[in-house]
C-alpha cells in the first residue's frame, strides 16, 4: 500500500514538475521574441515627429492629440469625453519611440493611403508623420483603416494612460483641429399645427 501510494504522488509530482517546466520553457522562448533590448539600436532615423489625434463620432468618442518627438517628449491634450482633460506634457522611453517608427516603417506609411473613409458611425482620427521637410498626413474613420494602422492608432494613443502625465501651465498647438470642439445647441421647428 505504501509502494503504491508513493508511486502514484511521484508520478502525480512529476507531471506536476513537468507542466511548470513546459510552462517555464514557453514563456522564456516568448519572451526572447517578444522583448527588444533597450540598448538595441533602431533601423529607423527618419521619423522626427508623430502626431495622432482622434475627432468625434456619432456617440461620446473622446478628443484627444498626442504629439511625439524624437526626443522623446510627449504633449497630450484631452478634450470633450476624454477620461483626461486639458493639456499635459511627459517623455517616453527610447524603446517605445523606437517600436513605433519601426512599425511604421514596416507598414511602408508613406505608401498608406492619405484618407480612409468607408465607413461613417466610428471614430475619426488623423495620424501625421514628419520625417525631415517632409509630412505624412493620414485621416479617416476608425473602422476604415487598414488593421496594423487602427491596432497602432489604439497602442499609441494608449501610451496616455500609461505615462506620468504633468499638468501643463500653456495650451499646446496641434496640428490638427480635431481637438477644438464648439458647443453647438440645435434647435428643432415646432411641430406643423393640426389640420382638421
Amino acid at each position: 500500500m505504501v509502494e503504491r501510494f508513493t508511486a502514484v504522488f511521484l508520478l502525480d509530482l512529476s507531471s506536476k514538475v513537468y507542466r511548470v517546466k513546459s510552462a517555464v520553457v514557453i514563456i522564456s522562448i516568448l519572451t526572447l521574441f517578444a522583448c527588444k533590448s533597450e540598448n538595441q539600436t533602431t533601423k529607423n532615423t527618419k521619423i522626427d515627429r508623430i502626431v495622432l489625434a482622434t475627432g468625434g463620432c456619432y456617440g461620446q468618442c473622446p478628443y484627444q492629440a498626442l504629439d511625439i518627438t524624437k526626443n522623446l517628449k510627449v504633449n497630450y491634450f484631452g478634450g470633450e469625453f476624454s477620461k483626461l482633460e486639458g493639456d499635459y506634457h511627459s517623455t517616453i522611453k527610447q524603446i517605445v519611440w523606437d517600436t513605433i517608427c519601426d512599425r511604421l516603417d514596416e507598414m511602408e506609411f508613406n505608401k498608406c493611403d492619405s484618407m480612409y473613409s468607408h465607413s461613417c458611425d466610428d471614430q475619426s482620427i488623423e495620424l501625421i508623420i514628419y520625417s525631415g521637410k517632409k509630412m505624412k498626413r493620414i485621416r479617416g474613420q476608425e473602422f476604415s483603416f487598414p488593421d496594423e494602422l487602427r491596432i497602432l492608432f489604439y497602442e499609441i494613443i494608449q501610451l496616455a494612460k500609461t505615462m506620468d502625465l504633468k499638468k501643463s501651465k500653456k495650451a499646446h498647438q496641434f496640428p490638427t483641429n480635431f481637438q477644438i470642439v464648439e458647443q453647438i445647441e440645435i434647435h428643432f421647428l415646432p411641430p406643423l399645427p393640426e389640420t382638421e
